[in-house]
């Protein structure tokens, strides 16, 4: 099987030489998202002094990660179709490549031309993750200072404490299945792009319509999966769903929810690009 980034459709792109190249969007990824992991444990550290700079970075990686796949999946519409109808297209579609590498290629060939986007989404990973923990503990500071001020006014002791930095296995294994369900989106976005580009050629529908379908997706899958659980910032146990049951059992039932909910961005994927096949010739 050709390797993505040796795909002729995706080396029409790396031959072109534009700056910058998939190793230095690489290093400067990995660069800025150690950055972004010393700048929020620096303000987890120095709890509960205000840290806005924390904040804003925080909802910048938010920012970045819900629209992201939007932008792919416009792009992936546009580009597909101009891709389709160029004489360099029809030369790879007369050669002996298969349909599948071909579909492959397309996906590639917008994920390359889009790497400083991927890039930044790398870099905001630990802004949600070690973002969303940092939010935690001063909402969980804030709803103290206000139960025990109640509690204190009326004589009885405070015994309310915010949680420990790196909080339950739990909210930990919720959050991290978030990140993967956000990143899978963008590889759905791609991927339904050139399918509706191969399929309509024409690059402003198949943008648009592409556009109009992963931004609430993604906003309606995201706030889905931050609120599916109840009982603290993000637990695994969705009382509505799972009520009566035992603890370990709702535990170990919402843990499987999560992980076939986040494992649909992937699977749609691999779906859309297998669909995409029918619609090269």
């Amino acid at each position: 099987m050709t390797d993505w980034v040796d795909n002729p459709l995706v080396q029409q792109n790396v031959q072109r030489g534009k700056w910058p190249m998939l190793r230095v969007v690489a290093w400067i990824a990995f660069g800025l998202g150690l950055l972004m992991v010393f700048v929020i444990t620096r303000a987890i550290l120095r709890m509960p002094a205000p840290a806005i700079l924390s904040v804003w970075l925080m909802a910048l990686g938010w920012l970045v990660a819900l629209v992201s796949p939007a932008v792919v999946g416009m792009v992936a519409g546009v580009s597909t179709t101009r891709t389709v109808s160029s004489e360099a297209f029809e030369l790879v579609r007369l050669t002996s490549l298969p349909e599948r590498e071909i579909v492959r290629g397309l996906v590639g060939r917008v994920l390359y031309r889009l790497r400083i986007l991927i890039g930044l989404n790398v870099a905001a990973l630990p802004l949600i993750v070690l973002g969303m923990i940092y939010l935690t503990l001063v909402v969980t500071q804030i709803f103290c200072t206000i139960t025990c001020s109640s509690l204190m006014y009326v004589g009885s002791p405070c015994a309310c404490e915010p949680w420990p930095v790196f909080g339950p296995p739990a909210a930990w294994l919720t959050l991290l299945i978030v990140v993967a369900d956000l990143w899978g989106m963008i590889g759905l976005a791609a991927a339904l792009g050139v399918a509706l580009g191969l399929n309509i050629r024409k690059g402003s529908t198949a943008g648009t319509i592409t556009l109009l379908v992963m931004l609430p997706l993604t906003l309606g899958l995201a706030y889905g999966l931050l609120t599916l659980c109840s009982g603290g910032w993000i637990t695994i146990a969705p009382g509505w769903l799972l009520f009566g049951l035992p603890l370990a059992r709702r535990i170990l039932l919402s843990t499987l929810i999560l992980l076939v909910v986040s494992a649909l961005p992937y699977v749609l994927t691999a779906g859309l690009m297998r669909l995409s096949r029918r619609w090269v010739k």
